[in-house]
């Protein structure tokens, strides 16, 4: 038997059809509020923008950069190893790579184990 609300819930769901593209850039939004905003956005697109972010933050404010890599769950020994071996001019994307690919994890897990 169905629990009450799952089949509301199931339609609510399936009127909200997001692509993986739109909901990563809505789980991205601590590092670039903007991102989510946009409904034609693709992988390369959110890349850029997102370098463009971590290179600002970078240069401007780490402090705000390190806050957001933690709210997103980037993990600690991947961070300090792009930062121990990446060269300057690639540190923002290596880093926007690490971004992309623990948000990639996050949908894919909630596909998995949906509540």
């Amino acid at each position: 038997m169905n629990k009450p609300g799952t089949r509301s819930r199931k339609k609510v769901m399936e009127r909200k059809k997001i692509t993986e593209e739109q909901e990563l850039a809505k789980l991205l939004s601590p590092l670039q509020d903007t991102l989510a905003e946009h409904t034609n956005i693709s992988f390369d697109n959110i890349k850029v923008q997102l370098t463009n972010r971590i290179n600002y933050l970078l240069l401007n404010d780490i402090q705000q950069l390190l806050n957001a890599l933690y709210r997103v769950d980037v993990p600690e020994e991947k961070f300090n190893m792009v930062m121990a071996g990446s060269d300057l001019e690639n540190l923002a994307a290596d880093l926007a790579d690490l971004v992309i690919s623990r948000q990639l994890q996050k949908i894919e897990s909630r596909k998995r184990y949906p509540q």
